[in-house]
């Protein structure tokens, strides 16, 4: 009932009580890990389904639950690896696969990793507006077209930091004049989530 209409607050509350309730069954568990997620607790959800991985190895269901709370997380790298163990035990699954393909997408993109050099940073943020700015033009046909990114000469982090701070705007347009939600297979969406952060 809380998770349909008691709010995220309530429902986390209450999650957190039966969390640590004796004596619960993986079914039952594995109800809490998805109510975790969708309460939007990401970092719970994700240490819920990593218990649930201890005691059953093989159930596909708790990768894949793992695999939604990192990208929740904005853990792609973490999220694919968690895909891939559920891949490895269920070949050939069309929404394994299709989520896989989303988080490689994701982590490709993210722009937000230590360890990513100015020029990179600068290349994942010029793609990302690319991407908003494509999808502004599907949504508003007179927007004006993405333009080409003619940079020149040294990259710095300044001008990375500057072009998502442009793809959040144009995104916040993109929110509000668009009537169709993006497609489910859509990593921008969540990227921007991040972004925003």
């Amino acid at each position: 009932m809380l998770a349909e209409h008691g709010g995220n607050q309530k429902l986390l509350s209450e999650l957190l009580l039966l969390q640590n309730e004796p004596a619960q069954n993986v079914a039952t568990k594995k109800q809490i890990a998805a109510l975790f997620l969708k309460a939007g607790s990401a970092e719970r959800a994700a240490d819920a389904y990593h218990r649930l991985i201890r005691e059953d190895r093989d159930d596909v269901d708790i990768y894949v639950g793992l695999g939604q709370a990192e990208i929740l997380a904005g853990n792609y790298r973490l999220a694919e690896n968690a895909f891939l163990d559920a891949l490895r035990r269920r070949l050939n699954d069309s929404h394994i696969q299709s989520q896989l393909a989303m988080v490689a997408r994701l982590a490709t993109l993210d722009p937000t990793l230590r360890r990513l050099s100015s020029a990179e940073k600068y290349r994942r943020s010029v793609a990302i507006l690319d991407l908003v700015q494509n999808e502004l033009h599907v949504c508003l046909p007179n927007a004006p077209p993405p333009k080409p990114d003619k940079t020149r000469g040294p990259i710095n982090n300044e001008m990375a930091e500057a072009r998502l701070d442009q793809a959040e705007e144009l995104w916040k347009q993109r929110d509000e004049a668009c009537k169709q939600p993006p497609l489910p297979d859509d990593p921008l969406p969540l990227l921007m989530k991040k972004l925003s952060q």
